[in-house]
Parts: C-alpha cells; structure tokens; sequence
C-alpha cells in the first residue's frame, strides 16, 4: 500500500504569499532586516553573497596560517630529534612545538569567530526565522540551506 504524499513547493515569494498571515509576518521580518523575503531574487543574492563571505572568512590567510602551523606543530616532536643539529639538544628537538600550537590554536579560534559572526548576520538569522514562520505556518522548505 502506498501513502499519498503532498507535494510541498519550495519556499519562495509564492509561498508566502499563499497564507496572508504568514506574507505579513515575512514581511515583518524583512522590515526589521532589511530584505525583503518574499522576493525570490533578493534571496538568492542575499545567500549567495553571505556563502562568499563565510567562504573568505574560513579562507583567508589566518586558516592557512593556524593550518599549517598546527600541522608542523604536532610532526615537530617526531621528527625534530632527528635533525643532526638538534642531536643531544632536547630542548631544540621539542621545544618548538609548543609555540607553533599556541599560534595554531590563536589562528584557528580567529577562523572560528570570523566564520560564526559571518553566520550569524542579521539579514541571515532573518532568513532562518522566515524560514522558521514558513515551517510553522505549515509549509515546509523543499530545501534549508545550512
């Protein structure tokens, strides 16, 4: 036996509009944001913008920098003793390793602060609470982007 599905249309400009009480609240929220929600163009610039500048945010030169510094800061220990200049130095052999973590983890909590402040814009958390009155309304999204 096969179950009857609704078809559920993606959340957009006509969707919005389908509920009058939910095209106020939408708007509403645009109001306070700035965007306007029901317009499906001004959406997807809004996120195709926000992806760019989360994408530069986790990107940029901090990432490598806490990248790489993370990753010679744990192979130093394995391979610094075996350098013929650090033989019988254990402080030049292991040492090193603690400041290259200490400038991974400062460099990668950058990364971190950057990427979360880029998700929580305003015009953003706007759309995840249009997103939420969609759903509440009784229409659920075809696709939530992340």
């Amino acid at each position: 036996m096969t179950e009857a599905r609704t078809v559920i249309p993606p959340l957009g400009g006509a969707a919005f509009a389908a509920d009058s009480r939910l095209l106020e609240r939408a708007r509403a929220v645009g109001e306070r944001t700035g965007v306007d929600y029901t317009d499906d163009a001004a959406v997807s610039d809004l996120l195709g913008r926000h992806r760019v500048a989360v994408d530069r945010a986790t990107h940029g030169p901090a990432g490598w920098i806490g990248g790489l510094a993370l990753a010679a800061g744990v192979i130093w220990p394995f391979v610094g003793h075996t350098a013929p200049a650090t033989a019988g130095r254990p402080l030049l052999a292991y040492a090193p390793a603690a400041p290259l973590l200490v400038l991974a983890a400062a460099c990668l909590t950058l990364v971190r602060l950057r990427w979360k402040r880029a998700l929580m814009h305003k015009e953003l958390a706007g759309y995840r609470e249009a997103l939420g009155l969609a759903r509440a309304y009784g229409i659920e999204p075809a696709h939530v982007p992340p």
